[in-house]
C-alpha cells in the first residue's frame, strides 16, 4: 500500500519512512474515520497534511486518513497551519511508542 502511494504520486524514490504498520496505527487512532469530516468511510485514503507537491513528507506525522470526498476537496492545500486534531499529540505518542522506526 505504501509503495503504491509513492508510485501514484510519481515519486522516484523514498520520500519518507511511513510503514504499513504505522498506517494501521494511524487508522486505528482516528477510529477508522476521516481526519477532516469525522465520517466513517470504507474508502479512507492516505492524505498528506502538507501536500507532497509542496514538500510534505510521506511520514507518520504528515499522513492522516481522509475519505475520498475530503481528499479530493483538499487537493494540494497545505492545512498544517489550521489542522490540529484535539488528540494529535496522543496520536503521535501512540505512533512513536508502539511502532519502531
Amino acid at each position: 500500500m505504501v509503495k503504491k502511494a509513492h508510485r501514484d504520486y510519481g515519486f522516484s524514490g523514498p520520500v519518507g519512512d511511513l510503514t504499513t504498520e504505522q498506517w494501521k496505527v494511524i487508522l486505528a487512532a482516528f477510529g477508522g474515520r476521516c481526519a477532516y469530516c469525522g465520517e466513517a468511510a470504507a474508502d479512507l485514503t492516505m492524505d498528506h497534511v502538507i501536500p507532497a507537491s509542496k514538500g510534505g513528507r510521506h511520514t507518520a506525522s504528515n499522513v492522516v486518513p481522509a475519505c475520498g470526498f475530503c481528499n479530493r476537496s483538499k487537493k494540494d492545500k497545505d492545512l498544517s497551519p489550521t489542522f490540529y486534531p484535539a488528540d494529535w499529540a496522543e496520536i503521535e505518542r501512540v505512533i512513536s511508542g508502539r511502532v519502531s522506526h
